[in-house]
């Protein structure tokens, strides 16, 4: 019997004279230069794995969360993007009841909103469990749908999602659109599960609505079949070879644009039978008995041809389609003639749907929109063709396999690459297959091995086919103290045309850990939600199974030696496509935040895609501005982190905080608006709103120290005696000394002073403020719990350093005066999140007009009462107070020390309100109603997650 080349590596490693660990000879004895020759080496049984088709699996939701495998335990290990921080999802009851009955699991899907997940645990001696989630209001919070079984013999290999909905693009001409649905609709709001078994069956998966139950339908994928919605499901058929059963062991789901049906190709394997007539199902594979006598499998009536045994020849492919007549679902399934191939073995099949024909520009962006490096918009023709193709063209499917000759098992393994065109006839006639096949291109590689393949980035269809090859030696870097990571292989794009080099996109490294050098390597990727990043996970065994990220490969120039668009115009086009379609950005927010990105090309990012969305009249203005300050608030505060310096790390943090101040004044102002109650406000939300006035004073006393400290008349039109600070120290206290680095540099907090949308928000705020006061010194006697808000309220404002109605006066006045700033300068500044040198001039004349009016009480304004109480040593200017506790991100209330708190996963804030959206027995006032309008995000439009 033909053994396979897993089997054949347990038994050689066992008895090896080279023992793995040795290939890197990490003796202490190596001196002189023969330390300089120590290189690693990938031998043919480390590649085994490969040739199995069981990667590792992966997936990468919408909702910011990588899922892996445990390595050794029946669970989906969650890690939340970019912070790594691991979560484990709730096990289904079946799991609970037996953990040590099932394997880690095999096979993991999210939908593209990234609300349901699917994975399928195998069973060690019996029935494999499959089980579906659903996420809740936190990104970490899943809960357990449905679970099911499927019995041994009959578990899934490969899932995927259908009626996901249209996906918007930045095609390569750089306009916006919604390309033709992929896959064939269904009259369900969800996403329909498509499910791929051992046993050559399909299974789609389908909820009504999502209170409803699961409902399933299966049909066979080795011979015509159908089945509708109410129908008992057929038996588990065993699929029968001349002297064995046939199991298939991979699988890929091909779905197409513009197309109705779902093609799926099968790998299977033909395996002997136990004598006696045992199915297959009935059989231990862990353990298949090798070692019986021939006699005994002769008298059984099977046949002595071991030849036949093993990986078939072909790759059998079939045609699912869906029938809806209003009531009921039907699916049926038809073989299709397979593909024959001479590989030993079939690592991988990869399916990728062709451009579609036609596309359709976005009607509210009508006619179409692309952003430019300087952000300016360009108009496309309105008839909707992508690359000049005929709409009436019938879009084709293609397979891309992967295949690894072993040979005789005396070195690495040489990888082949073949592509299948699968294409649907014009007309079909009785009896005739309705889809055709034929070999479109094969390729040999004659060094480097190919680990993984993936379909191109979501609007790049003339790519090609994104393939990891690995080196299969490599020297060792001498220092690893400093050094990381090295290259183990390469990112490359191949045309699919011939599978040549696509020349017209970037190459770039596969890294691995120097200190594991030829003994781990990527089995798997998946690309982000956003298609800016490239996800790998490593090992042969699961217990190296962690995630690693990498930029995705760029388009280049027709010379092919520098990338074919600007840093900021690829990041900007990605940005809108990924905020126009709701989604969450944060593979794009990680991108713009590493190293490799430079600070300018972030702020034009930024810029390119505000000017984008400013050009779009469909009256949603403010909501797209409050996305990009978010995705700007992420960035800047991630690359404090990677920031060396403390002038450009203060500038970094002025800069996020100055966004999520802007944010959070929004935030504040739709509150004011939703507690109003006619004239007044309800006052069942009074105590909401008091903590909200308290941080807005708050804010503004802020935004007054800065206005103070970079007053632009204190240098040069003061008297030297009224250039005494305000402390009259000597030498100057820390304050005349920032007064002096701010002469250089304009705070970002300053912004507020001229932006028409954050100056806008704060005289919103600031004119509920002074409403509510009016409002609640109105209140007639009675009302305890009225009145003893009151109080509290009185005294916050009263207490205030800022005279909040006369500089409520002063900043609506300077938001009515005639904008003296370009919009384009506007649009920049608020991409930088600090005013620019073109907006300078604007921020000294509204500073000095808020000086004018004489509403800061400076003494007051710079020394707090509490400050006192420890002496004028620990004096400071600065508007944190040591003591001041944690506040919630949402309501601005003070947090109380339960654990009962959620945490955004873009800003880190922290929200109780946030988790108790839904506790039962809370009055619904209005209050409650504005709550609820942050359940899934935060102000900043970062998602939530448990701590």
């Amino acid at each position: 019997m033909m053994s396979s080349p897993a089997m054949i590596a347990n038994e050689f490693k066992t008895s090896s004279p080279r023992p793995k660990h040795e290939r890197l000879s990490l003796g202490s004895s190596w001196k002189g230069k023969a330390k300089e020759d120590r290189s690693w080496q990938l031998e043919w049984w480390d590649l085994c794995s490969l040739a199995d088709g069981k990667p590792p699996p992966v997936a990468w939701s919408q909702s910011s969360s990588i899922f892996t495998a445990h390595s050794s335990e029946a669970k989906v290990i969650g890690h939340l993007f970019p912070s790594s921080k691991p979560y484990v999802l709730p096990s289904p009851q079946q799991i609970l009841a037996a953990p040590l009955s099932y394997q880690p699991p095999t096979v993991i899907s999210v939908d593209a909103s990234g609300q349901w997940l699917f994975a399928y645990f195998p069973g060690k001696d019996g029935e494999g469990i499959a089980c579906l989630w659903k996420k809740g209001a936190q990104v970490d919070d899943w809960r357990v749908k449905e679970s099911w079984t499927y019995p041994r013999g009959a578990g899934i290999i490969a899932a995927c999602w259908i009626n996901q909905g249209r996906q918007c693009i930045v095609q390569e001409s750089g306009s916006l659109a919604r390309l033709s649905p992929l896959g064939p609709p269904t009259p369900h709001p969800t996403p329909t599960l498509i499910l791929v078994s051992e046993a050559y069956q399909v299974h789609v998966c389908f909820l009504r609505h999502e209170s409803s139950k699961l409902k399933v339908l299966t049909c066979s994928l080795a011979s015509p079949s159908s089945m509708s919605e109410g129908e008992p499901l057929p038996p588990l058929a065993n699929e029968h070879n001349l002297g064995g059963a046939r199991i298939c062991d991979y699988a890929a789901i091909g779905l197409a644009y513009e197309e109705s049906s779902i093609v799926v190709a099968l790998r299977s394997h033909v395996l002997p039978l136990q004598p006696g007539g045992a199915s297959y199902h009935e059989m231990d594979l862990n353990m298949l008995n090798v070692t019986q006598p021939i006699s005994a499998i002769a008298d059984a009536g099977l046949a002595l041809e071991w030849e036949i045994f093993g990986q078939a020849p072909t790759i059998d492919l079939c045609e699912v389609q869906f029938e809806y007549d209003g009531v009921e679902i039907r699916l049926s399934t038809t073989p299709l003639p397979s593909i024959s191939h001479s590989y030993r073995t079939i690592s991988s099949m990869t399916f990728i749907p062709a451009s579609p024909s036609h596309t359709t520009p976005d009607p509210t962006v009508s006619p179409a929109l692309s952003v430019r490096s300087t952000g300016s918009m360009k108009k496309e023709s309105d008839s909707g063709s992508v690359h000049g193709e005929n709409r009436s063209k019938l879009t084709p499917l293609y397979l891309v396999v992967s295949a690894l000759d072993f040979g005789d098992y005396t070195s690495t393994p040489k990888s082949e690459l073949a592509v299948y065109t699968l294409q649907r006839g014009t007309t079909i006639s009785s009896g005739s297959p309705s889809w055709s096949s034929h070999l479109q291109a094969s390729r040999s590689f004659t060094s480097g091995v190919v680990a993984f393949a993936t379909p191109p980035p979501l609007g790049m269809f003339n790519a090609g086919v994104l393939l990891g090859i690995l080196d299969t030696s490599g020297i060792v870097p001498k220092n690893k103290a400093q050094i990381k990571h090295a290259p183990i292989g390469n990112l490359e794009f191949l045309r699919l045309s011939d599978l040549s080099n696509n020349d017209k996109w970037e190459r770039c490294h596969i890294l691995g850990d120097v200190t594991r050098l030829g003994q781990t390597f990527p089995q798997s990727a998946v690309i982000s939600p956003n298609y800016a990043l490239l996800c790998t996970i490593s090992g042969s065994t699961r217990t190296d199974a962690h995630p690693a990220v990498y930029p995705l490969p760029v388009p280049l120039t027709t010379e092919g030696n520098m990338p074919a668009l600007r840093l900021s115009t690829h990041i900007s086009r990605l940005l809108l496509a990924s905020v126009y379609s709701q989604g969450t950005p944060s593979d794009i927010t990680y991108l713009l935040s590493l190293p490799s990105t430079p600070l300018p090309e972030l702020e034009e990012s930024n810029y390119a895609t505000l000017s984008a969305f400013n050009g779009m009249d469909d009256g949603l203005w403010d909501m797209w501005l409050e996305e990009i300050l978010g995705v700007a608030m992420e960035s800047y505060r991630a690359r404090v982190q990677i920031t060396d310096g403390e002038s450009a790390k203060q500038d970094l943090s002025l800069r996020w905080q100055a966004a999520h101040d802007a944010l959070s004044l929004a935030a504040c102002s739709a509150a004011f608006e939703d507690c109003r109650d006619g004239d007044g406000y309800d006052l069942n939300a009074v105590w909401g709103l008091v903590g909200i006035c308290d941080w807005s004073i708050r804010f503004v006393e802020k935004l007054m120290r800065e206005c103070i400290l970079s007053n632009p008349s204190s240098s040069v039109q003061l008297k030297e005696e009224e250039r005494d600070d305000l402390f009259g120290s000597n030498p100057p206290s820390p304050a005349t000394e920032r007064d002096q680095f701010f002469s250089l540099s304009i705070s970002p907090t300053l912004l507020h002073l001229v932006h028409p949308y954050m100056l806008g928000k704060l005289v919103d705020v600031l004119g509920h403020i002074k409403a509510l006061r009016t409002h609640l010194i109105s209140l007639p006697a009675g009302g305890e719990h009225a009145h003893l808000a009151k109080s509290v309220f009185l005294d916050i404002f009263d207490s205030s350093a800022v005279n909040i109605p006369g500089l409520h006066g002063v900043l609506e006045s300077l938001s009515k005066a005639p904008q003296s700033v370009s919009g384009d300068v506007l649009l920049r500044s608020l991409a930088c999140c600090k005013p620019t040198i073109s907006s300078h001039t604007s921020v000294r004349q509204a500073v000095l007009k808020v000086l004018d009016a004489q509403v800061v009480d400076k003494p007051q304004l710079f020394i707090k009462p509490t400050s006192l109480l420890h002496g004028l040593s620990k004096l400071s200017i600065s508007d944190e107070d040591p003591k001041e506790k944690e506040r919630d991100v949402l309501t601005k209330g003070v947090l109380s020390n339960n654990d009962r708190r959620a945490r955004c996963v873009r800003c880190g804030g922290l929200s109780e309100a946030a988790k108790s959206l839904h506790s039962v027995g809370q009055p619904p006032d209005r209050w409650r109603a504005w709550e609820g309008t942050w359940t899934l995000h935060c102000i900043c439009g970062g998602l939530w997650s448990n701590i």
